[in-house]
């Protein structure tokens, strides 16, 4: 019980420093409100680390999970899965 206890209040230590760390993204962010087009030097900017993990096979499809880690909150997780009849693609000859 002590151990879930101290690894219950990690987690509430880490999740309140992320309030500051929030507000910094969000002044960064602010500085991109109106741009026309996403280039390298503001994606470098806003994104800290991309991370591709290797293909999985699901359900006889190849799944490909990856991790955006954005400057000042980290990780982010969008439920979003992306398959070839959205992108308009054709299976690979």
């Amino acid at each position: 019980m002590e151990q879930l206890a101290a690894v219950l209040e990690r987690e509430i230590e880490a999740q309140a420093g992320q309030v500051s760390d929030v507000n910094a993204f969000l002044k960064l962010v602010d500085k991109y409100l109106d741009i026309q087009e996403l280039d390298a030097a503001i994606l470098n900017e806003l994104v800290s680390r991309i991370v591709v993990h290797s293909p999985v096979k699901e359900n006889g499809r190849e799944q490909v999970q990856i991790d955006l880690y954005l400057t000042y909150v980290g990780k982010i997780h969008i439920p979003l899965k992306i398959g070839r009849e959205s992108l308009n693609e054709s299976e690979p000859a």
